[in-house]
């Protein structure tokens, strides 16, 4: 049983997006709610992937899983549903990364 740490990176560009979007987007996006619409942030959460209904809720894996497959038809062509993806991340890791943690 040769079990080890799956490491799961985004690549370059998109770490960059996700970086502008958490450090200069989301705060800027709150700030205009509280001007705008005088609404708190109590309902603001750290969840990445909630719906604006339950914004402290994270999306159910069905609902990932479909957005994901959704994502996925547009751009690859292929839908990828969440089993899908862990399986293709852990082969990605066993090929190219397998030689690093031994």
């Amino acid at each position: 049983n040769n079990e080890f740490q799956v490491a799961r990176f985004l690549p370059n560009n998109v770490g960059k997006f996700l970086y502008l979007y958490l450090v200069y987007i989301r705060p800027f996006t709150s700030m205009l709610r509280r001007v705008c619409f005088g609404t708190t942030d109590d309902k603001e959460t750290s969840i990445l992937f909630a719906s604006r209904c339950r914004p402290t809720a994270p999306w159910s894996t069905g609902r990932l899983s479909k957005e994901l497959a959704r994502a996925t038809a547009g751009l690859l062509g292929l839908p990828i549903n969440t089993r899908t993806y862990r399986q293709l991340s852990i082969a990605i890791t066993e090929r190219h990364l397998k030689h690093m943690s031994t």
